[in-house]
Order: C-alpha cells, then structure tokens, then sequence
C-alpha cells in the first residue's frame, strides 16, 4: 500500500550519503594542521584551530544520527507497511474480520 512513487527503499539513498560524509569527515581529522607559529597570537590560532576540530566532530556526530534516523524511519516504514498489507488481507478472507 505504498504511496504512488514512494518506495520502502528510498530512504537507503540519504542515509548513505550521510555516512558516507561522516566517515570523510572522520577521516579528515587525522589530517588536521599542527598550530603554525603565528608569533603572539599563536595561541588564539591554535584555539580556532581547535575549535573547528570541535565543530567538525559534532558535525560527524550529528551526520551519523542523523544517519540513524533516517535508516529507523526506513526501517519503521517498512514494518508499517507490511502490516497495513497483512491487515488487508485479513480483511478481505472469507473468515476474516467485517
């Protein structure tokens, strides 16, 4: 009982795309540019450095949520679905409910 162009699977698509960004940005993190000497403001460098660190993990953080998400709802859409089928054919037995 899909709804005209929507398919269980089509949740699949974003949630691979969104792992896929959190593992590439993962991995960018091991990459990361040491603190430069920037002379007296070398430690407000090494602080907005480490502050985009931050930022990247909570990114990474809230793409592979984000993720989850999506695959759960792919997941509950499909169990809905098969028991809205499972309850229309119960419907429509001969000994079925009226």
């Amino acid at each position: 009982m899909s709804l005209p162009g929507i398919e269980i699977g089509d949740l699949n698509e974003p949630a691979r795309i969104l792992v896929d960004n959190a593992q590439s940005l993962n991995s960018s993190g091991a990459s990361a540019p040491e603190v430069p000497n920037a002379g007296p403001s070398t430690i407000f460098v090494g602080e907005a450095i480490a502050s985009l660190a931050q930022v990247m993990s909570e990114l990474v953080n809230a793409s592979s949520r984000a993720a989850h998400a999506v695959q759960t709802c792919d997941e509950n859409y499909a169990a809905a679905e098969d028991a809205n089928a499972a309850a229309v054919v119960d419907v429509g037995a001969p000994d079925g409910p009226r």
